[in-house]
């Protein structure tokens, strides 16, 4: 029996709630106090800008509650948690979303600074409709190639998900399919919801799927070249993981991104193939009993979603 699309199951985003004013920023941390100083720094700075109610939460997790004894006293304005366990990203995340009280929240990487405009560049931006807006990210190393901008554009390339970053030429805002967890400001209530800290762990792709989830549901994400934040790339991952396994990780979760979330969209058989052709330790996290049924459910959500794959990348299509 075929199944029929059940398209009332989610509000549309033409039912969001109003917000109130404030903003809540949370910055999970790792084992990287240094950054984490010139960090809190910027924010500081950056709340000097800031007219609305803001509190500050950092998530530190899996490093000892003593490294953070003189950043505590020298910022008494922000909340701390502390976790004996390394979390992982989104696990951090949600860690801070139990306790954030704003009904907006700006996720920050602790190896990043935020510039003094940046915060209040991206408030002008919140909409009824919107998810998350995201900062323009420059790289502190400046003479690196700019991989990473955090505009983010979802294409299918050969059957295939495949993320871009697109250099901006101008600092008028512009469409992003989904924005950056490391500095991007985020609706607080759908983060919620779509925050799944089992999925990708430990890191990546896991805000692509929040992007695509919230085009789903009927909300759009935006970039905004005004607000920058500069980024030290992996310098929290990099200490505790290979380059050849982040990279083995970025591929596993690219294929789990796909496998969960397009129902009609890319080719099933090229991805296959991907996977097949994968170290053996990426095909049995895919045969393993809970990625399976994280999978299947992940599917399900898709297919009773309000918005079709197809509706999804048509709708990228014509703002991209």
């Amino acid at each position: 029996m075929r199944l029929r699309r059940h398209r009332q199951r989610a509000p549309r985003a033409q039912t969001a709630p109003a917000w109130a004013p404030g903003i809540s920023i949370l910055i999970p941390e790792w084992d990287n106090a240094g950054e984490l100083a010139a960090c809190l720094d910027g924010v500081r700075e950056a709340a000097r800008e800031w007219t609305e109610p803001i509190e500050i939460v950092v998530v530190v997790n899996g490093s000892p509650e003593s490294d953070y004894a003189a950043l505590r006293r020298a910022h008494p304005e922000a909340g701390w948690q502390f976790h004996a366990r390394p979390l992982g990203f989104t696990g951090a995340i949600r860690a801070g979303l139990r306790t954030v009280r704003h009904d907006w929240v700006y996720l920050l990487n602790s190896d990043v600074v935020l510039e003094r405009a940046a915060l209040g560049e991206l408030a002008l931006l919140r909409r009824g409709g919107t998810f998350s807006i995201a900062s323009q990210i420059v790289l502190k190393d400046t003479t690196r190639f700019r991989d990473e901008t955090n505009w983010g554009a979802l294409l299918v390339e050969d059957g295939l998900a495949t993320i871009h970053d697109w250099i901006p030429q101008t600092t008028q805002p512009v469409p992003a399919f989904y924005a950056g967890g490391g500095a991007s400001l985020f609706r607080t209530s759908l983060l919620r919801t779509l925050a799944n800290p089992r999925v990708y762990d430990p890191f990546y792709w896991e805000d692509v799927e929040w992007g695509w989830r919230a085009r789903k549901l009927g909300y759009d994400s935006w970039f905004c070249p005004a607000s920058v934040a500069h980024h030290t790339q992996r310098s929290t991952i990099g200490r505790h993981y290979s380059s050849e396994n982040v990279d083995r990780i970025v591929s596993r979760n690219r294929w789990l991104f796909q496998l969960r979330n397009f129902t009609t969209a890319g080719s099933l058989e090229r991805l296959m193939e991907e996977i097949a052709g994968a170290p053996d330790e990426v095909g049995d996290h895919f045969l393993n009993a809970a990625t399976r049924w994280g999978i299947a459910r992940g599917r399900w959500w898709n297919h009773v979603a309000p918005v079709t794959d197809e509706e999804v990348l048509a709708g990228w299509a014509r703002q991209a």
